[in-house]
């Protein structure tokens, strides 16, 4: 069995590099948010959580809520800051699909990033993004339902990020 130390030089002990992303104080960002979806809130109906710099990479978390009937596809995805406009950049770039009709417990939640390749799980927002704006320094983290509200319920987004460095335009 091969040890690989993934803390030192970040190279495995064959010499390949590997990719690792370690961050503490300044450079960890967690997002809680708490917010209602009332009965009648509709299709499309977007609910905008935080602004997040365009080179955090999420990393982890949670979506818990009440049963809100009927939404059973509610995406979590990046829109524009409002000084660049607001409009969807790109609306499920984290989670596709999430169903959130019934209530979901601590523990038993979402993922918030199950829409994240493994290829890309290392991936500052701004490559999920597929964003090639260098206008764009943050972006609105937002969830959008895609069925209408049926009931009201609470629902609660925990997302942990950590920074990382832009890469080079070479």
């Amino acid at each position: 069995m091969a040890v690989v130390d993934l803390t030192t030089y970040k190279k495995s002990s064959a010499g390949i590099p590997v990719d690792a992303i370690q961050a503490c104080g300044t450079d960890v960002l967690h997002v809680v948010a708490s917010f209602p979806i009332t009965n009648g809130n509709s299709i499309a109906s977007i609910f905008r959580i935080a602004e997040i710099p365009s080179n955090f990479v999420p990393i982890g978390g949670e979506i818990t809520c009440d049963g809100i009937t009927s939404v059973n596809d509610a995406d979590l995805g990046l829109y524009e800051t409002d000084e660049h406009g607001g409009a969807v950049i790109d609306v499920d770039a984290l989670m596709d699909g999430g169903d959130i009709s019934s209530a979901l417990a601590p523990g038993a939640g979402l993922n918030p990033i199950s829409a994240v390749t493994i290829a890309n799980q290392d991936s500052a927002l701004y490559v999920l993004a597929d964003d090639v704006s260098s206008e764009r320094q943050a972006y609105v983290l937002a969830l959008t339902i895609n069925a209408a509200a049926t009931a009201t319920g609470t629902v609660i987004v925990r997302l942990t990020l950590v920074r990382r460095e832009y890469a080079s335009a070479t």
